[in-house]
């Protein structure tokens, strides 16, 4: 038998999540004070060693840069993926400052939808977030 064959994923019954997933966000709190629909991507490069995660939005310059993250599997509900990330501002983005964070989602068990919230650093931009995730 080749290692081709060999499936990481069916294995150690963990979640497959690498992927593009479609974003529609919603800001609840943040410096306008007001709620601001956004969309963007979310994407995701993992291995059984190692997760990267990287969100992208449709109107800012800026990215987020995961730090660190764990998954867990919640039995009748999926996969929750939490971790902490970076943001850094583009250039162009004079009110954006650099920024931590930490984001929680709740992937369905066949990893097509999750939801998640995510909360910034109050110090550097004081904000709380949700939104709907759509696997592409």
């Amino acid at each position: 038998m080749g290692m081709e064959k060999y499936n990481i994923w069916g294995i150690f019954k963990f979640p497959n999540l690498n992927g593009k997933y479609k974003i529609e966000g919603l800001s609840l709190k943040n410096p306008t004070g007001i709620e601001i629909s956004w969309t963007g991507f979310l994407t995701i490069e993992q291995d059984w060693n190692e997760i990267l995660i990287v969100l992208t939005t449709s109107t800012s310059s800026s990215s987020s840069l995961s730090v660190q993250g764990s998954i867990e599997y919640i039995p009748r509900n999926g996969y929750q993926l939490s971790y902490n990330y970076k943001n850094k501002p583009g250039i162009n983005e004079g009110d954006l400052r650099s920024h931590e964070g930490f984001c929680k989602i709740m992937f369905t068990e066949n990893i097509l939808f999750g939801s998640a919230e995510y909360y910034n650093n109050g110090k550097e931009r004081p904000s709380y977030e949700k939104m709907k995730l759509r696997r592409r």
